[in-house]
């Protein structure tokens, strides 16, 4: 086996980083081509390169009292070719495929740092284990809108394969100068995650905060740390994507932003468990690699970074609201990454106050104090994450108490935009500086929706049998092919599918191939799904030990390189007939007269006994004019004026629609009930005495709050 890198290389344990220049990374799904060699069963040498720490280099996470990212991985320099050091063969007259393998004995995970990344049209990279079972790609020249350096998601594995496909008359350049090291596991689900147990599941918390979770992301800094952040609005109303989190998650040794390392930040949308304690990962297929600093406040821990592209549509991206007034009266609500989990929300029902926080870092009252939480608490990797105080972020999260944990959910201070707002008027308020209160926006004109046939308070079961199997998958009917039927307004495009097994494997002798299908049993998209996950054993409740061929209890977002129209009706199927091992989706068990759910037998579609499987857990992400007017007659901001009022308000909510308006005190009593037909907005006049209420807007489509004062 050839072998470089092998000597000692000098190394550091890295914990922040960035760049000035903006790259970004979307994959298309996909799985490479097999050559005419490897179908024949012929042994081909694929070389190794080992890749090994100095053995000073400390893996253990830092526990200091200088506010800093959360480090997971050490990163190794390295100046690797992949064309020069892979073995190259040809997979037809047409294209040529290079495969090379780096390891790193013991690594709990290995992402890399291309330095250069040019890929011709028609060139395809993956990254994998060496058996292929966990795989991300493919990564194309449309994965990258600048010719910069490219950082990729960490895989868990001590051994990474890459297998790059290009042209034959091609000549894409693709050189690594970096190896970052996991020493410590980014990959968990909520159960066994690196969080606390009395973290709360962001999806746990009301619908009315939907669009703050669509706000948050995670973002990895060099494939070393993890922090949090919030896409925010500006008062142009441009989709310009600005990211808000904490400076400290960028620092030097000397306490400064190093801007010129953002452009290795990989950032995670959507990274959340996708039901309350379900005990399923949230997907990581929605990520986007790349930053510039725009502005940022040293002493007082502020940041503003502008991601390389806007979120894609499918991503559902949500730019948040803000307020620099510096409005201090509680409840307040903060969405964050805990350890790198997927999110969680922590709740403060008191006011807030100023405070000084590190002063010997940063300047004094400068920062909003949360004395304790009501739910929740804050750990590494929560660091940038916004405070929204009624609705609106306030500021971002620097850091607490040392000894904070659950049995002790003591203070937490965030940096406040109101004691920050010279460095970042230009950028968020570039038309008035005097206007400090922005509302928020979503960035489409006909945004993505997530369409399902199951509900939030919908129950969820594996459907499994005992000495029959699963209800929904592999069983004693021998049952190989399963649907989920979607009915939907009109033309709509399809971005993408969700679908979540109770477990499923990938081999490449039999994977299990899904398909779109019209109507008429016409097949409109179809692809073999590749692994993204590691195994969760529920019964032992445990991880196997490098088990990463495994789909089970996570979200896999499959995303189409171009979206597929379809009319009214549409089915989801998945064929697993090739595969020898087992594969089940979780089912819905909800009071349906009808269900939506199909397998197949005797090579006869049949519909699922509604009483046992109402639908299969699958979702499309799905854009049409009619769904967006659909979900946007709730989703619209909700604005309050004036607020804080004497009890005569205005509320205005969007499109005309029916709605019931009230208003509950803090004890949870409503003192104000009344209902609008047709109506966009309202006058209100209530006589109530001066406090802090809750108003509530609803119809059939959800509830919306807000936060109001009374004096």
């Amino acid at each position: 086996m050839k072998v470089r890198y092998n000597k000692i290389l000098t190394v550091w344990v890295v914990s922040l980083v960035f760049a000035l220049d903006s790259f970004s990374q979307i994959s298309f799904g996909g799985i490479p081509k097999s050559s005419p060699l490897t179908r024949s069963g012929a042994d081909i040498h694929v070389p190794c390169i080992s890749v090994l720490p100095d053995s000073s280099a400390a893996e253990t996470r830092v526990d200091s009292d200088v506010p800093c990212a959360m480090t997971f991985a050490t990163a190794i320099p390295v100046d690797i070719d992949l064309k020069k050091e892979a073995v190259s063969s040809r997979i037809s007259d047409e294209v040529v495929q290079y495969r090379l393998m780096i390891a790193s004995k013991g690594a709990v995970s290995i992402n890399l740092i291309f330095s250069e990344f040019d890929l011709p049209d028609n060139a395809r990279l993956f990254l994998s284990t060496p058996n292929m079972g966990e795989m991300l790609g493919a990564y194309t020249s449309k994965s990258l809108v600048a010719p910069f350096q490219f950082a990729t998601t960490p895989i868990e594995s001590d051994t990474l394969l890459l297998t790059y496909e290009e042209p034959a008359n091609a000549n894409g350049k693709l050189k690594i100068s970096r190896v970052n090291r996991g020493f410590y596991s980014l990959r968990k689900l909520p159960q066994f995650s690196r969080s606390e147990e009395c973290e709360v599941d962001a999806e746990c918390e009301s619908d009315s905060f939907e669009t703050m979770r669509r706000s948050t992301c995670l973002y990895i800094i060099n494939g070393t740390a993890y922090c949090t952040g919030s896409l925010v609005a500006n008062t142009k109303g441009t989709a310009t994507p600005y990211i808000l989190t904490s400076a400290h998650c960028l620092f030097d040794v000397n306490n400064r932003v190093d801007t010129a390392l953002a452009k290795t930040c990989v950032f995670f949308f959507d990274y959340k468990s996708p039901l309350c304690n379900s005990q399923i990962e949230g997907t990581r297929e929605k990520s986007i690699v790349g930053a510039k600093a725009m502005s940022c406040y040293n002493r007082r821990d502020a940041l503003l970074l502008r991601l390389s592209q806007v979120p894609p549509v499918d991503y559902m991206p949500y730019y948040a609201p803000w307020d620099a007034t510096g409005d201090l009266e509680g409840p307040s609500i903060c969405f964050h990454h805990p350890n790198g989990d997927v999110m969680k929300a922590s709740y403060e029902a008191d006011d807030l106050r100023d405070t000084s926080f590190s002063s010997l870092i940063f300047d004094r009252d400068c920062h909003l104090k949360v004395n304790d939480w009501e739910k929740g608490i804050s750990e590494g990797g929560s660091s940038g994450a916004a405070l929204y105080n009624h609705g609106m972020i306030v500021g971002a999260l620097s850091g607490g108490a040392t000894d904070i944990s659950c049995e002790n959910p003591t203070f937490d201070c965030f940096w406040s935009l109101e004691r920050t707002w010279d460095a970042f008027f230009p950028y968020l308020s570039p038309l008035d500086t005097s206007v400090k209160v922005c509302q928020g926006y979503q960035p489409y004109n006909f945004p993505c929706n997530i369409v399902a046939n199951y509900r939030k308070s919908s129950t969820v079961s594996e459907g499994y049998v005992d000495g029959y199997g699963y209800l929904a998958g592999t069983n004693e009917d021998k049952v190989t092919r399963l649907a989920e039927k979607f009915v939907l307004p009109g033309k709509t495009n399809i971005f993408g599918v969700s679908f979540f097994p109770v477990i499923a494997t990938y081999s490449a002798d039999g994977p299990i191939v899904m398909s779109l299908l019209d109507g008429e049993n016409n097949i409109l998209w179809q692809d073999e799904i590749k692994v993204t996950n590691v195994e969760y054993i529920k019964k032992s409740q445990t991880m196997s030990d490098r088990t990463v061929t495994s789909m089970s209890y996570k979200e896999n977002y499959i995303r189409f390189e171009s979206p597929v129209s379809v009319d009214s009706v549409v089915y989801v199927a998945f064929d697993f007939s090739n595969t020898t091992q087992k594969f089940a989706l979780f089912n819905i068990v909800d009071d349906a007269e009808v269900s939506t759910a199909y397998y197949s037998k005797d090579g006869e579609w049949r519909n699922f006994d509604s009483r046992q499987v109402s639908s299969l857990m699958v979702n499309l992400t799905a854009q049409s004019s009619e769904l967006s007017a659909i979900k946007s007659k709730i989703r619209d901001e909700i604005v309050v004026f004036p607020n804080p009022s004497s009890g005569n308000f205005s509320v205005c909510w969007g499109k005309p629609c029916d709605v019931m308006v009230s208003v509950v005190n803090m004890l949870g009593q409503v003192v104000f009930l009344e209902s609008f037909e047709n109506q966009s907005s309202v006058v209100i006049n209530a006589q109530l005495p001066a406090g802090v209420y809750t108003l509530e807007v609803a119809d059939e489509f959800g509830v919306r709050t807000k936060k109001i004062v009374v004096r």
